[in-house]
């Protein structure tokens, strides 16, 4: 970065840059695509702490950010717990999202293995992998946030299908329930260490 903003130079010249030692120091021939550099240091600005008056403000947004995704989760928690209850009584998953307040967004014709799918897309397909037809998932981080996965209808694999996708969909499956597993281990070690976030100041203990 240089004066707060990022550089916008190659990952490459950045690492090198800092594997420099000295003023004078010189690189060895560094390739990024098709394009060859050499980097130079001219000159080295000590790193130093900074004063609470510099970072007052980052660390005012940073407090706000960390509440407001708490309560975002919280909130998402609060409701797939709803949403579980209302189907546990009966209720549809329509019926149950809509008592919720709970905003939902159907695909169709998923396939966790469709390279040309986006990135979100595989994701959320991945997550229905180790659903039962009418099972709702559980809660799972994301870029954007959170989501839960509802399992309308499951279309059979051909046997073509599963020949031709079997080893990426097991390794998907994997993947997929070790995250869940690695969710729920942070979740009960958490609560067994007492984890939480105080108001006032941000103080965390």
């Amino acid at each position: 970065s240089s004066a707060g903003k990022t550089a916008g130079l190659p990952q490459p010249l950045v690492a090198s840059a800092f594997r420099l030692q000295k003023q004078g120091d010189l690189s060895e021939v560094i390739q990024d695509g098709s394009s060859f550099y050499i980097v130079t240091v001219n000159g080295i600005t000590p790193a130093r702490q900074m004063e609470l008056a510099e970072v007052s403000g980052k660390i005012a947004d940073l407090l706000k950010s960390e509440k407001a995704a708490r309560a975002s989760a919280e909130a998402a928690v609060k409701s797939l717990e709803q949403v579980r209850n209302a189907m546990g009584s009966g209720k549809s998953f329509a019926e149950a999202v809509k008592a919720a307040g709970v905003k939902t967004q159907p695909f169709a014709n998923m396939t966790p293995s469709d390279q040309k799918a986006g990135r979100d897309q595989q994701m959320l397909a991945a997550a229905t992998l180790a659903l039962a037809q009418g099972e709702l998932g559980p809660l799972q981080p994301a870029p954007w946030g959170s989501f839960a996965v509802y399992l309308e209808k499951r279309a059979p694999l051909t046997d073509a299908q599963w020949k031709e996708h079997r080893q990426e969909l097991s390794k998907t499956i994997l993947a997929n329930e070790q995250q869940l597993l690695l969710a729920e281990w942070l979740r009960q070690a958490r609560a067994t260490a007492g984890i939480k976030i105080l108001g006032g100041r941000g103080a965390s203990r």
